[in-house]
């Protein structure tokens, strides 16, 4: 028997989050959900980043194309939203988002909800950390590390002196 509400409305589950935690919650979602119910992923990109990985998009020993996944693959026939969470109402059960490209603030109503929304990196109170040093937890940030090394390279490569040069 199908899980409907008085309503008739299909039941929902709502996944915050589309790295590890969330792309893998709806790849199993995929092949265990019960009928009559139905799950929407939220994240403010369309794809999965693999982390571990981003070191070597940065040397260039790998392509920044081969680090990400599109969400699209876990998701399959559910629903994906390419959106930021404004908040959870847990009390009425609702999540508020906003679509990128969008000023408008919607919501959407759940019956269970999972919460995978990932980190945020913590700098140490490093001397020069914040301004030297190079945070890894995007692919802009990987591009950016290698555009920096490939202009320095670039540049030592004119310099004759070589104690200016290392």
């Amino acid at each position: 028997m199908d899980q409907i509400d008085y309503a008739g409305a299909r039941k929902r589950i709502i996944i915050l989050g589309g790295g590890f935690a969330g792309a893998y919650a709806a790849k199993q979602l995929q092949s265990s959900l019960p009928k009559g119910w139905e799950f929407t992923l939220f994240d403010r990109n369309n794809f999965l980043l693999f982390y571990p990985l981003l070191v070597d998009a940065g040397v260039g020993s790998l392509e920044p194309r081969h680090v990400v996944v599109p969400i699209r693959d876990f998701v399959r026939d559910q629903d994906f939203r390419m959106a930021e969470i404004i908040g959870v109402d847990l009390h009425k059960h609702q999540v508020r988002h906003r679509m990128i490209g969008s000023d408008l603030i919607e919501s959407m109503p759940y019956d269970h909800l999972v919460i995978g929304l990932g980190s945020v990196t913590r700098m140490p109170p490093v001397k020069g950390l914040e301004q030297f040093g190079f945070q890894l937890k995007s692919l802009a940030d990987s591009i950016s590390l290698r555009d920096r090394a490939v202009r320095l390279l670039e540049l030592a490569n004119t310099l004759d002196d070589a104690e200016q040069r290392k």
